[in-house]
This record gives structure tokens, C-alpha cells and sequence, in this order.
């Protein structure tokens, strides 16, 4: 845009001086060498990816872009040790790639989408909202899905309003969804026994379904827990659907086993 500028400004003055000029006059003077020149002195190009390895290998340029959001051993943190000759040799980390994300959608004005659905969206870390954001127009639609009360990873959300803020939807509207269709009530009343613990603020979940034989509960010893989880299996593996073993990792070795009538593993 700038060189479309200067370039009318130019032929404004041809005009003034009585040559005539038209939209090809106008093309051949923006791409001629001194407008082009011109422009790359007032607006230099920057390269997002040589624009963030600057950044993190110079302590004095970080330091006055981070005036007032890192403090100096946030700075030491992630500024490297060594600064790096060009893109292929930097040491650069997963968390960088959101950096240079964020700093392409400054430079390039990356266009937003028309709506985005994100499902599983309680496990998204701040940062990860934050790579989102320039995905999630603020002025368009966007549907997170998820559950606070099933986060697997360290940096999961723990509040709906939070991660809204931090994806740019703080205004967005929130829909509780209580009622489930899938688990029988037993399971799902069973397992609501955790709320208080990983998720206090949540409420517990009901379901349409009911299943009497749904779950059963085994008191088993550490003697006798491979025999009867071998009949739990074996006894599953008997009705129509699939079965599965969920065990901590310590157990994962430890050589349980069951068979169906027919001989195959659960």
C-alpha cells in the first residue's frame, strides 16, 4: 500500500506537468527501482522467524521489549545462552513456535476464520490460547467444547472464564451441559464421587440412561487381584462390546491376563 502512495504521488505531480497518465503509468512507476527502494527504507520487511531469533539472542533488545512484562529472570529464562548465527542453527524449543506464530499474525495479519470448534478444549494451556487467538476472530463465532474435570495435562484449565479470556472471548457466553447420554446413571453417579477432589467447583453430572448391571464393584487383595481380574475379563469378553483394563503404570508388567471362551485376549 505504501508504494501505491508514493507511486500516486508521483503521478500526481506527471499530471501537474501535463504528461498523461494512466493505471499502467501508475504500475510501471510503483515497481521502478527508486519506489522500491523507497518503500523497503520506510517499511522494512521483517521476517517473523528472524524477528524471534533476534529477540531471544540478544539480552539488551529483550530486555526493552520485556520492560514491564518479564522480570529480569523471566528474561534470563528464555533468552539463549548463545546467540545464534541464522534459523537453522538456533536452539529452537516447541514453546518458540508459538512465538513466531504470534509474531507472524502481527507482521502478515494472518486472516481469521469464520468459526472454530475446538473440542477438548479444558487441557488448551494459556500459551496454547494464546497461539489460538489470531484462528479465533473476535468478531466471528467460535465453539469450545470440553470438560474441567477430565484436564490431563499439568497446564489444564481450571476455570471456564479464565481460558475464554485467554483465547480474546472473555464476553463469550457459557453453556452448561449436565446431562449425559451415554454412561448408564450407575457409572456416572459412581465416578462424580471424584468431583471433590480434581474438580470442586464443578457440579455433578446426571444421565438419562440406566443400567442396573452396569458397574460392579469387586473388593480384591493384592493376592488375589490377577484372578479376578481375570474373570472380570473373562466374563466381559463373553457379551457383545469391547473390553479394557485401565491399571497405574507400576501394574502395567505385571503379567495379567484373561481369555475369552474362544481363546482371544481381552
Amino acid at each position: 500500500m505504501l508504494g501505491h502512495r508514493i507511486a500516486h504521488v508521483i503521478l500526481t505531480r506527471m499530471e501537474e506537468a501535463g504528461e498523461a497518465c494512466d493505471d499502467r503509468t501508475h504500475e510501471a512507476v510503483r515497481r521502478t527501482r527508486p519506489v522500491r527502494s523507497a518503500v523497503d527504507a520506510i517499511w522494512p520487511r521483517s521476517d517473523p522467524v528472524r524477528l524471534v531469533m533476534r529477540l531471544l539472542s540478544d539480552p539488551g533488545l529483550l530486555a526493552r521489549a520485556a520492560h514491564g512484562v518479564l522480570d529480569p529472570a523471566e528474561q534470563r529464562a528464555i533468552c539463549w545462552a548463545t546467540p545464534a548465527r541464522g534459523p537453522a542453527s538456533a536452539p529452537w524449543s516447541a514453546a518458540d513456535a508459538v512465538l513466531v506464530d504470534e509474531a507472524s499474525d502481527l507482521i502478515e495479519r494472518i486472516p481469521s476464520l469464520a468459526h472454530v470448534v475446538v473440542d477438548e478444549a479444558q487441557d488448551l494451556s494459556p500459551m496454547e490460547c494464546r497461539a489460538g487467538r489470531p484462528a479465533v476472530c473476535h468478531r466471528l463465532p467460535a465453539t469450545l467444547l470440553g470438560d474441567l474435570a477430565q484436564g490431563t495435562s499439568p497446564a489444564a484449565a481450571t476455570s471456564w472464564p479464565q481460558l475464554l479470556a485467554d483465547l480474546g472471548k472473555a464476553g463469550a457466553g457459557l453453556r452448561v451441559l449436565d446431562t449425559g447420554y451415554r454412561v448408564p446413571r450407575q457409572i456416572l453417579d459412581y465416578a462424580s464421587r471424584l468431583l471433590a477432589r480434581i474438580a470442586p467447583g464443578l457440579a455433578p453430572a446426571r444421565s438419562l440412561r440406566q443400567d442396573p448391571g452396569a458397574l460392579a464393584i469387586i473388593a480384591a487383595t493384592a493376592g488375589s487381584l490377577p484372578a479376578d481380574l481375570s474373570r472380570a475379563c473373562a466374563a466381559a469378553m463373553s457379551r457383545p462390546g469391547s473390553a479394557a483394563v485401565i491399571a497405574a503404570d507400576e501394574l502395567g508388567s505385571s503379567g495379567f491376563s484373561a481369555a475369552a471362551p474362544g481363546g482371544h485376549p481381552p
